[in-house]
């Protein structure tokens, strides 16, 4: 039987140096993995690991969250959906396996079972200015509206995603080939750099194994994105990440911002002000090439040093600062 890998080796993809932001555009999201939770306990145990509102998940209804350790630095962050009576985490493909590793050492006693099913269920993006109509037509299915809502209709899930008309689409190999297929006569085929892009764009940061237990939610503005919730009660990291919302000062939070330079820059590359070329005031957390030359960022910088003096790679070069497609407020 065809896997859903070995399918995709045989379409042909745009590259994103060739891609246009115009375009409708049909991607590869294979950077992603899943994790399958199931079990009676399910929700119980998941509500005290994420930060966010597991309740709230239904088959209606995904979510953003993260899992922190307990300083609240989080591990990884991921959205979370519901098909049928199982949980899903759909996460950076390099987080699986440590994360799938780590959670089940919470597990103990409890009915629930984790499992890796990122070869299971196919995947795939979709965006641009026809991707409603065009996912409506071959779906012959009313498609979610607001932002995390999503419906499942003849085994296909589909998640409306932050930013211009994007989802996610999953389901079983057999079912999204044929969608895919039927998609790619009117839209184009695009490496998964393309979705990265859309990502930065939308300001929706990811954090996988590079920068692990590196930063607290709120500098990653997950706050912002209603992936945290300040009303569920407790979970690992709690206390520390609702210290930060109510009793302390965010010194640092993620900006979004264009760079141009000849050396490609790096998830996890430091960035200095132009006055302290050595005092890291920084870090780069997602970063991708603009099909015009130039490379578009999400960083976590010093918030005092935005509005007041120039902010740089270690080359020199400076950051051209962009604004969110969200408010962030700041205490």
């Amino acid at each position: 039987m065809e896997t859903w890998t070995t399918f995709l080796q045989t379409q042909h993809f745009t590259p994103l140096a060739a891609a246009t932001l115009q375009q409708t555009v049909i991607a590869d999201i294979s950077d992603f993995g899943l994790i399958q939770v199931i079990g009676q306990d399910a929700e119980k145990f998941l509500q005290g690991q994420f930060t966010n509102d597991v309740r709230q998940v239904k088959p209606q209804r995904s979510q953003f969250s993260a899992w922190c350790t307990p300083q609240g630095r989080v591990i990884v962050n991921f959205h979370l959906f519901k098909r049928d009576t199982a949980y899903y985490l759909l996460l950076p493909a390099n987080s699986v396996a440590p994360v799938l590793k780590r959670l089940q050492m919470f597990v103990l006693r409890s009915a629930v079972k984790l499992s890796d099913v990122t070869e299971n269920l196919a995947k795939f993006g979709i965006a641009g200015e026809q991707a409603t109509p065009l996912l409506t037509d071959a779906l012959q299915q009313q498609l979610p509206e607001n932002i995390d809502d999503c419906v499942t209709h003849a085994d296909i899930t589909v998640i409306r995603m932050r930013g211009e008309s994007r989802y996610i689409v999953l389901g079983e190999v057999a079912a999204i080939k044929s969608l895919w297929q039927k998609l790619a006569s009117s839209a184009v085929g695009v490496e998964k750099e393309v979705w990265q892009l859309f990502s930065v764009l939308a300001g929706v940061p990811y954090i996988d194994t590079r920068l692990s237990e590196v930063f607290i939610p709120q500098m990653l503005n997950l706050q912002a994105l209603a992936a945290v919730s300040f009303k569920k009660g407790c979970y690992t990291g709690q206390e520390i990440v609702a210290r930060m919302q109510y009793l302390a000062s965010l010194k640092r939070r993620l900006y979004r911002a264009t760079l141009r330079t000849d050396t490609p820059p790096q998830i996890g590359d430091e960035l200095f002000t132009t006055a302290a070329p050595t005092q890291e005031i920084g870090k780069i957390i997602n970063v991708i090439a603009n099909p015009a030359g130039n490379y578009h960022l999400l960083a976590v910088v010093t918030v005092d040093a935005v509005p007041t003096q120039p902010v740089c790679d270690r080359a020199g070069n400076a950051l051209q600062w962009e604004a969110l497609p969200y408010e962030v407020e700041l205490r």
